[in-house]
């Protein structure tokens, strides 16, 4: 068993930063403040009463409930009992409250969970569907017991639900030992020592990029951090700067919607007296990184001392653990232009229009490689599918009869990205399954896309292709109108074919205008493109009605 490795890691943390502080922030800015000696003491006390529920190695906890203590507590707890953990996402609306319910109940089983704790109104609604003890977060510190705890003889230290962007959510096996070489490869690239930063973040902690990126990594470091849940961060973006500034954090991480989101949405009133000259370290990954994003964030909030040097655009996936490459820190954005016709139809790299962000080199100890469809590496500047190997990978995929995997022989992990290396940098292309194959040719949905969300009337837009016949495969968009959008319809159209047509050259096969929100999306907020693919085949997708005035 490697459990033990991590709560060692933990342990030794707790002691070494006793003072640094722990902290969560609501929806009124106020902060739950402990400092880790007296988490640690928490802690300790939650793992003795996970212990007396027969909580061990080989069983699977699964929490569920908001960015809280409560969640925080447990989640270390189930680490230090050596016990694998599993956070499950929470509804992101009331009107898909049918489609939580049967997508927790799938994770559960497929996670082979033996206990589920979480908060009460959530974990309630499934004491009747399950046979497992389900037990709130206060029912857990009073003692209770509602049955016995069943070990699934599942091995791991975690077990982090895959994205589920071009398939369903797959449980992934993390190990001990992956998460701390991940987590140390990571702290490596800090300057001045991990332990002299402190992080701010409202990144969910049922994904990776929240929980390890952003609750074990600081820790581990150890430094002081402040959490606030993901529906704060979109109620109030404000809270989110606020908070940076008045906890003089020197990192935050974001994803690249998050930042268009503050430039669109914070008031110049709500930025009053705030100071952002801390903020030195601003990863941004988990979704394609737009540079006229970064840009724009940078024009908008420099008045506040924000420097664009923070920006490190990064890559990872959750069976790597979290994070595989890394730009400097201290460097920015960095870009390369590229010929989008070129790489469509060669696979290519040449001087051309279209930015593409830098995503930084492999971490410490992690090979990457870009392969042609025969697994044969490929040389700079051809694009293909990236291949990674490296001490924090998964163990594999689990499985109905145990763990399976997507690794090869030779420990090589094929992604299912498609990119190009340049100057030994990573530039990425798209998810392989999402490309859009168009007369023979191969191009990227996120270039589209990107150019579109540009346009001030559209929230969010989404490119596939579909078979409008014999040897007639077309490319559709459906593109998001934001809610408070009351101009005209048809200038709107014309906008977005131009658009579209300017900038990569394809034709616009159909283009369905829609109501905001209506795009299937996963937990985190990424399009899931073949998911709209059969929504339009289907026609179940929820038009856009303009107002009267239109």
């Amino acid at each position: 068993m490697s459990q033990p490795l991590l709560a060692s890691a933990l342990s030794k943390a707790w002691k070494q930063g006793a003072d640094k502080r722990l902290a969560f922030v609501d929806f009124e800015g106020l902060a739950d403040e402990i400092s880790y000696a007296e988490f640690q003491t928490e802690v300790r006390a939650t793992t003795d009463r996970l212990k007396a529920l027969g909580v061990g190695p080989g069983v699977v906890v699964a929490l569920l409930g908001p960015t809280s203590r409560e969640l925080c507590r447990t989640a270390a707890a189930v680490w230090c009992s050596g016990a694998t953990l599993t956070v499950l996402a929470i509804p992101s609306r009331l009107s898909s409250l049918e489609g939580f319910l049967m997508e927790t109940l799938s994770k559960l089983a497929q996670a082979r969970a033996g206990l589920f704790l979480g908060e009460k109104d959530m974990v309630g609604a499934f004491r009747e569907m399950l046979s497992i003890p389900v037990l709130s977060w206060e029912e857990l510190e009073e003692g209770a017991s509602r049955g016995d705890v069943a070990s699934a003889g599942v091995e791991a230290a975690l077990i982090q639900f895959s994205s589920g962007t071009t398939r369903d959510p797959q449980p992934i096996l993390l190990s001990a030992e992956a998460l701390l070489a991940n987590a140390g490869a990571v702290l490596a690239q800090f300057p001045g020592g991990a332990d002299q930063h402190s992080c701010v973040s409202w990144l969910p902690l049922y994904h990776d990029m929240g929980l390890i990126g952003c609750f074990l990594m600081p820790m581990l470091a150890p430094g002081d951090l402040t959490l606030m849940g993901p529906e704060v961060f979109v109620a109030r973006p404000s809270l989110w700067l606020e908070t940076i500034s008045k906890r003089r954090a020197t990192t935050s991480s974001a994803p690249n919607f998050a930042l268009a989101y503050c430039a669109d949405r914070v008031r110049p009133e709500e930025l009053e007296g705030l100071d952002l000259s801390c903020w030195s370290i601003a990863m941004v990954g988990a979704e394609p990184v737009r540079p006229a994003t970064l840009r724009r964030f940078s024009r908008t909030f420099a008045p506040l001392g924000f420097d664009e040097r923070a920006f490190s655009p990064v890559y990872g996936l959750a069976e790597a653990t979290l994070a595989v490459t890394f730009s400097p820190l201290g460097q920015g954005l960095k870009t390369l232009s590229y010929d989008p016709q070129s790489m469509a139809a060669d696979g290519l790299y040449r001087d051309g229009p279209l930015e593409s962000p830098s995503l930084g080199r492999p971490l410490e100890g992690i090979e990457i490689e870009i392969r042609d469809p025969n697994g044969s590496p490929l040389e700079e500047g051809r694009l293909g599918e990236l291949h990674l190997r490296g001490p924090s990978l998964m163990a594999g995929y689990l499985g109905e009869d145990g763990t399976t995997s997507r690794l090869g022989s030779d420990g090589w992990l094929r992604t299912g990205d498609m990119g190009f290396l340049h100057q030994g940098e990573l530039h990425l292309y798209g998810r392989r399954r999402d490309i859009l194959l168009i007369d023979g040719r191969n191009h990227d949905p996120s270039l589209v896309e990107g150019v579109l969300e540009a346009l001030s009337p559209l929230r969010r837009c989404c490119a596939f292709t579909h078979d409008f016949g014999p040897d007639r495969d077309g490319l559709v968009l459906a593109c998001e109108v934001k809610s408070d959008f009351t101009g005209a319809e048809q200038p709107l159209r014309d906008q977005i074919l131009a658009a579209t047509r300017e900038h990569s050259g394809l034709v616009v096969a159909d283009l369905l205008l829609l109501e905001s929100g209506s795009l299937p999306v996963t937990s985190s907020g990424k399009l899931r493109r073949q998911e709209a693919a059969k929504c339009y085949a289907a026609g179940r997708m929820e038009l856009w009605k303009p107002s009267i005035n239109c």
